[in-house]
């Protein structure tokens, strides 16, 4: 039987775990003993945990891969229980870790080892540029129009927020919640964000600027980076968006004029 070892109670109650691991199942902390019995070890993302579940797998020489929510997760937070639909795995790091490789992006880069479908592989067709691939990039492009189309995001529970025509630009900035390990390790830090929202309303005089708020942090799960900087920086009119929305603009492109980002 296919047995994947987690060292987390909250990975070993994740539904389908198994399923989306592609194993038969999952058993928690084996002991050293039953080392022999696991085929690969998971943790979750860059978590405490994480760092024990590689440890055993180091020690047992087992295979260890890294797991993090799906792009496209579920239907409604994970904070609330929410199902999840996908995850991502990955034997190389983990995307949102800038300090080291990825395996996506090993994919990007078309690393020897790493195929099309992000497996690591020998043939020489598995090995060339994914992306001199036409036939992968026009099923990834027919892909991101399904989910413009659709209207899929992350947790896909946010009604839509229509915002009127307006004659003044619109720019978007993204809230991120408190401590996330994503900024962390994406080699930036809390204090990047005021300073992004302050350059936003800068270079954009005029514009009405929408703040975006985490949806764990609407939901009253965890606190966002704005709640903490937005105090020590002084800001003009800005508005946020404090309830659950999937940002429909009904002007004639249906996006914002610009989108600031977290730049290094």
């Amino acid at each position: 039987m296919i047995t994947a070892a987690v060292f987390s109670k909250g990975m070993a109650r994740i539904p389908n775990l198994a399923n989306l691991l592609g194993v038969e199942r999952v058993v928690l902390r084996p002991a050293a003993r039953r080392a022999g019995e696991v085929n690969v070890v998971a943790g979750w993302g860059l978590k405490p945990s994480a760092q024990v579940a590689q440890a055993y797998a180091t020690k047992h020489r087992l295979p260890f891969v890294r797991v993090e929510d799906g792009f496209l997760r579920s239907v409604g937070l994970a904070a609330n229980g929410a199902r999840p639909l996908s995850i991502v795995t990955d034997s190389v790091g983990i995307y949102y870790d800038a300090t080291r490789p990825s395996q996506l992006e090993h994919l990007l880069n078309g690393v020897e080892g790493v195929d099309a479908g992000g497996k690591e592989g020998a043939a020489e067709a598995e090995t060339r540029d994914p992306l001199e691939s036409a036939e992968l990039l026009a099923r990834a492009r027919a892909a991101m129009d399904n989910i413009a189309e659709a209207r899929l995001s992350k947790y896909n529970h946010a009604p839509e927020v229509e915002l009127p025509p307006s004659d003044r630009p619109r720019v978007l900035v993204v809230d991120q919640t408190w401590r996330d390990l994503s900024v962390r390790y994406g080699l930036a830090d809390e204090s990047i964000f005021g300073a992004m929202l302050k350059a936003a309303e800068q270079e954009n005089p005029g514009a009405e600027i929408i703040v975006k708020t985490h949806p764990d942090v609407v939901a009253g799960k965890k606190v966002d980076i704005y709640y903490f900087v937005t105090p020590e920086w002084e800001f003009d009119e800005y508005r946020e968006l404090t309830k659950p929305s999937n940002i429909k603009d009904e002007s004639p492109d249906e996006s914002p004029d610009e989108l600031p980002s977290v730049e290094l």
